[in-house]
């Protein structure tokens, strides 16, 4: 009985090691569609938008945000390149993103600031899980991001 116990152990053990692959080592390109929504008092505030997410594996990044911000009033056009810096936490899937700077595509992006820093802080943690065969999975701490297919240097799924 103690030899299949360790035996069952080993089997778990690998087959934990064959299918959980750690992420820390980042070389991310893939797209996915984001639908966030802020839900408050006087109204909901939603993005709806494809990002483009590139992740290098220097600790630097940025995602290629087009879509749409609306709140119950309005609807803006948002087309921006937000670059950020990313650092691995303790936990293998666990990063620290900080924003720092946002380059606005001039006459088409016109979402206002104040919302949009509704929907995404300066400073943030994200987890990134890898799923299936290319497929990564991004969530906040509380809530789900987006779940996309990793590409290769040309765009192509991998």
């Amino acid at each position: 009985m103690k030899y299949y116990l360790a035996a069952f152990s080993a089997i778990v053990m690998a087959l934990l090691v064959v299918f959980i692959k750690p992420t820390a080592a980042l070389d991310v390109r893939c797209e996915a569609e984001v639908v966030h929504t802020i839900e408050t008092a006087e109204n909901n505030i939603v993005l709806d938008a494809m990002a483009s997410i590139f992740m290098m594996a220097n600790g630097t990044g940025f995602v290629n945000l087009y879509g749409t911000l609306t709140d119950s009033k309005e609807l803006w056009m948002v087309n921006r390149k937000v670059w950020f810096d990313w650092r691995n936490e303790l936990n293998d899937n666990l990063y620290d993103i900080s924003i720092h700077r946002l380059e606005l595509k001039k006459g088409i992006d016109n979402a206002p600031a104040a919302l949009m820093a509704k929907i995404y802080s300066q400073h943030f943690n994200m987890e990134i899980y890898s799923t299936g065969k290319n497929g990564l999975y991004f969530r906040g701490v509380s809530t789900p991001f987006f779940i996309c297919a990793r590409q290769n240097k040309q765009g192509k799924v991998t």
